[in-house]
């Protein structure tokens, strides 16, 4: 029992220090580069997902400068008139129309026709999430000068610059590179802002409001909002610094208008009606689709089912100025704080795994897991926080499933090898045993027990107390037959079958090394040793006046056979054959062979020749007293019998 107590201890162990190692292995994984991404892959889509989609605030509004309006342009530049009157009067309007679709330098005119339009209708802010980081020298510059005026005039224009970190081909940094607007329209400008994305693959998440190589330059949502709303941004407290997206919806959520819109007429029939007013509205201009000319910044966002999720940069630098006029971003908790929410959950799910091993476990996993979502869900869409999702779902989960698993296989594996022999255990848990034919086993030693008298014990002290009184004797059995490498097949009421197995050739795989002692020299120690100590235990007994009765003892070896016995899907294991029947049959007999005595052992030639050729009386101390031939209950011939018992100490 102490051995068995050690081997549950140590099975608690291991099970919890494999559950320790599960949690380090999920903090570790949101703390890699891999849990960052599988973060904004995973996480994001699943928390906007839950949340929907919600109206932007009415303070910003984006043009943009897609495929179709340059194809327009260039399909009426010879007559502007006609689809444009704002156009029309534009100066320069007609040769930027016509050389359209060639980039955005030749467009400069039209730039500067924008801006004035919306100037004029009293927008509050105008950004230009454009590079114009290259003089127009195609004109002479007059595009340049009359776009640099339109800026002036407007007061209230924010221009792009770029900011490069130039790398290696190992990836070392080996320096920086900024690309500014032009002198002139720089000069023109209210200010300048750069708009980068730390996310470099997978969903966007946030944009760098000050970079490390740079950290006195200003984002371009920051500068926007300094003009906007007249005072600076929030001030971070360390370089680089991210500030994360709270997207309103997928693409197109914010108010966004073509440049067809705006400045075509309303009988050509391709447009949208533009805004009666824009006073109080920041603008923000730009490329939305990859189609348009230069239009290379669209970035997955985390409305993966909204139709085309790929939302153009300069929606992006609208919702981050949105998110700083709102004073309400998206928090997502440093990396350990992280760590530490990632730590909680998975260490919950894991002890509901190691505590709750039944159905109860697996439902309070699946709980858990269910109430964790609805948690992150209510402090991103109330909160605007997001915490872990991917890992206590996608990983903790997972591995407190297969912890449950494993005990719930675990009990089973004990449960099975308290009634087979531990080389079953495997065929058995892997249903290879349903239809399998018995082994044969070369060799095996069968021994039998029943106790004598114990129906009137049953009578005299009732059911509950008289269930205490056989566990104390099959205890005793079984630890002596497990001692001597046997295994007891079944407790029949009041009396015991075990098995000594021999080695066989077919014998199914074991996770044991079998004892390679004879098993008829293993079955009389065992026998010998139950006879004592019952003795031992009914002197006990009788001592405090309580209970106890006479044991008869049978033993005989030859060739048996093993699996599961039953029919339908009633199924049990068992072991068959002749030596099983005659040590059943043999014990009755020590009622007349020995009717006074204690404890008797009796036992076939068969067991008698073995155990004395392996020295059963030198080694153990062992004697066997003939005790004539008797006939056995359904046996045609009288067979030899022998009662075991310890030689007398000398002295």
């Amino acid at each position: 029992m102490r051995h068995k107590r050690k081997s549950a201890a140590s099975g608690w162990a291991a099970r919890a220090g494999l559950a320790l190692l599960m949690l380090a292995a999920c903090v570790a994984l949101e703390l890699s580069a891999l849990g960052d991404r599988a973060a904004r892959s995973i996480d994001l889509p699943i928390l906007y997902t839950l949340r929907g989609a919600q109206p932007a605030p009415p303070d910003a509004a984006i043009v943009t400068i897609d495929r179709a309006s340059a194809d327009w342009l260039a399909n009426n530049a010879e007559d502007l008139a006609a689809v444009s009157s704002v156009l029309a009067q534009c100066p320069g309007a007609a040769e930027a129309a016509l050389n359209a679709r060639v980039g955005d330098v030749r467009l400069r005119a039209i730039y500067a026709c924008l801006v004035d339009w919306l100037s004029a209708r009293g927008a509050r802010l105008i950004a230009l999430d454009v590079l114009f980081h290259r003089a127009n020298r195609l004109d002479g510059g007059v595009s340049d000068r009359r776009l640099a005026d339109a800026i002036a005039r407007s007061g209230r224009t924010v221009l792009l610059r770029r900011l490069d970190v130039l790398s290696d081909e190992t990836g070392a940094v080996i320096g920086h590179r900024e690309e500014r607007p032009t002198a002139l329209l720089a000069e023109a400008a209210r200010a300048i802002g750069h708009f980068e994305t730390p996310d470099h693959g997978g969903v966007i998440s946030g944009y760098v409001a000050r970079a490390a190589a740079f950290p006195n330059a200003a984002s371009l949502p920051d500068a926007a909002y300094r003009i906007a709303a007249g005072i600076a941004a929030p001030d971070c407290p360390a370089a680089p610094c991210i500030r994360r997206f709270w997207l309103y919806g997928p693409p197109g959520t914010i108010p966004t208008y073509t440049l067809i819109d705006l400045l075509g007429d309303r009988e050509t029939g391709l447009r949208r009606a533009p805004p009666p007013t824009l006073e109080g509205v920041s603008v923000f201009i730009g490329y939305a689709d990859q189609q348009a000319p230069g239009a290379t910044d669209h970035f997955e966002s985390p409305f993966l089912f909204a139709g085309d999720s790929r939302m153009p940069g300069v929606e992006l630098t609208a919702t981050a100025f949105l998110n700083l006029l709102e004073g309400k971003p998206l928090h997502r908790p440093g990396p350990l704080s992280r760590g530490l929410i990632v730590g909680a959950a998975a260490l919950t799910l894991l002890t509901a795994a190691l505590t709750l091993p039944g159905r109860a476990g697996l439902i309070a996993l699946f709980g858990l897991s269910a109430a964790y979502l609805m948690f992150a869900h209510t402090l991103f869409a109330h909160a605007r926080i997001w915490i872990p999702v991917a890992l206590p779902l996608m990983a903790a989960l997972p591995l407190s499933l297969y912890l449950w698993l494993s005990l719930r296989f675990g009990l089973a594996r004990r449960l099975i090898d308290r009634m087979a022999p531990p080389e079953w255990t495997d065929i058995m848990l892997a249903g290879e045993s349903r239809g399998r034919p018995f082994s044969e086993i070369a060799e095996a030693a069968i021994l039998v027990t029943d106790l004598e008298g114990s129906t009137l014990v049953a009578e005299r002290i009732g059911s509950a107390a008289y269930e205490g009184f056989l566990r104390a004797y099959h205890e005793i059995e079984n630890a002596c037959v497990e001692l001597q490498g046997g295994f007891v097949d079944k407790f029949t009421g009041d009396g015991a079958l075990a098995v000594f197995m021999g080695r066989r050739a077919d014998a199914p795989g074991r996770r044991r090394a079998p004892d390679e002692r004879p098993p008829a020299l293993r079955a009389c120690a065992a026998a010998a040793a139950i006879a004592e100590r019952v003795e031992r235990h009914n002197g006990a007994q009788r001592a405090l006046g309580a209970e106890a009765s006479r044991m008869r003892i049978a033993l005989d070896a030859g060739p048996v056979a093993m699996g599961q016995i039953g029919g339908g899907d009633r199924l049990s294991f068992d072991v068959v054959g002749d030596p099983v029947n005659t040590a059943a049959k043999l014990q009755a007999l020590g009622k007349s062979i020995a009717p006074g005595a204690e404890t008797v052992v009796l036992c076939t030639r068969a067991i008698r020749d073995q155990a004395l050729e392996l020295g059963a009386d030198r080694v153990l101390g062992l004697r066997f007293t003939p005790c004539g031939r008797h006939r056995l209950d359904g046996r045609a011939a009288p067979i030899e019998v022998f009662r075991l018992e310890r030689m007398p100490t000398p002295g």
